[in-house]
């Protein structure tokens, strides 16, 4: 496949040939191996992947996501936002970017449901002390850092988790929801 998004299902049943959305429960038994996406970008001069665990999204979440992974020089930069739902839509969302200091909203953009939407990053002039901010309200996605090098033969891929994984103990669900809801309420001035 030369362009495109290309997902695979594993099962261990056979599943009809067309689906008008995913299987509800997982289809494959056991935790041996784990399984693993990939993620993969590649060119004529270079290829880059990232494995974890992409379980579809469910169809009304949101994301919040800080990404420290701009890089500098002679790369090109990116964010890509995959998203992927058990139901084969594809719809669109706003992105908005922000300043995670100052709470200033630098910009709106798209992002889109069952896609991988790429996001050019080097035309907001970020400085190497900033920490850009990324949130869409109604869609959730994996995002990650791209960069490619000018010449083409140089990419990178960094995926950036959400902040409840680094909790060790305790829900991380509301970990989660309750970083989410503050960072939600500073951005709208409600702190």
């Amino acid at each position: 496949m030369q362009n495109g998004l290309a997902f695979v299902y594993p099962s261990n049943v056979q599943l009809p040939a067309i689906l008008e959305a995913l299987p509800s429960e997982r289809t494959w038994v056991g935790d041996v191996p784990a399984w693993r996406a990939t993620t993969g970008l590649m060119n004529k001069h270079a290829q880059v992947s990232y494995q974890a665990e992409v379980d579809p999204l469910p169809n009304k979440a949101s994301m919040l996501t800080f990404h420290p992974f701009i890089q500098f020089g002679d790369v090109i930069n990116y964010l890509l936002v995959l998203n992927l739902r058990k139901d084969p839509l594809v719809e669109t969302s706003t992105l908005e970017i922000y300043n995670s200091y100052t709470k200033e909203l630098i910009d709106s953009t798209f992002i889109k449901s069952n896609s991988l939407t790429l996001i050019p990053l080097d035309k907001y002039e970020f400085k190497p002390t900033d920490l850009p901010l990324f949130v869409s309200k109604d869609l959730a996605g994996i995002p990650f850092g791209f960069g490619i090098h000018k010449s083409g033969k140089m990419l990178s891929l960094e995926h950036t988790h959400p902040p409840a994984s680094f909790a060790l103990f305790g829900d991380r669900r509301k970990v989660q929801s309750q970083i989410k809801s503050s960072w939600m309420a500073s951005l709208a001035g409600e702190e």
